[in-house]
């Protein structure tokens, strides 16, 4: 579904912070991560959600990734039309948020804001991720539920996201 896959890309442009490592690590390797829409509502509208609107990747995860749990969680992609992430990553717990203004360049582009609260441990994570956009006139909220595990050495076959582990 096309609102999925704005959340999705939502989710790729916030940019890694530097903070110091975390007391809680995440095990370097291979993560199965699960992204499963709960709910899309456009205006008083909600939305169908068919299984297939769940979508299933995996990540490698390096070893500075796995000591600084924000590098995973706010992903290294760049973009100007997005502001850094704000909020914390430490201790187990993700809280974050940004916003992204309108791309002048895309005709169908709408400003968003986006937020993610969720906790983790060394091999599993779970976190919530609300995008609030519009549609034309009608406001939209995603709600996401995004699930990931460490699933033992990278096999070189990961989203490009983050390559092999280092």
């Amino acid at each position: 579904m096309k609102f999925t896959r704005i959340l999705m890309t939502g989710l790729a442009a916030l940019p890694a912070g530097t903070i110091a490592a975390d007391s809680i690590q995440l095990t370097p390797g291979r993560w199965i991560e699960t992204a499963t829409p709960e709910s899309i509502t456009v205006g008083d509208q909600v939305q169908d959600i068919s299984p297939g609107d769940t979508k299933t990747k995996s990540l490698c995860l390096s070893a500075a990734e796995g000591a600084d749990p924000r590098k995973y969680f706010a992903v290294a992609e760049q973009n100007a039309l997005c502001t850094p992430p704000i909020g914390t990553v430490a201790g187990g717990k993700i809280a974050l948020g940004n916003h992204c203004a309108k791309d002048p360049a895309k005709a169908d582009s709408q400003e968003r804001e986006l937020e993610i609260n969720g906790t983790y441990g060394a091999e599993s994570y779970a976190a919530k991720a609300v995008m609030t956009t519009s549609f034309g006139n009608a406001p939209v909220v995603i709600q996401l539920a995004i699930a990931g595990h460490f699933d033992g050495a990278c096999h070189g076959d990961e989203d490009p996201r983050t390559g092999p582990a280092k």
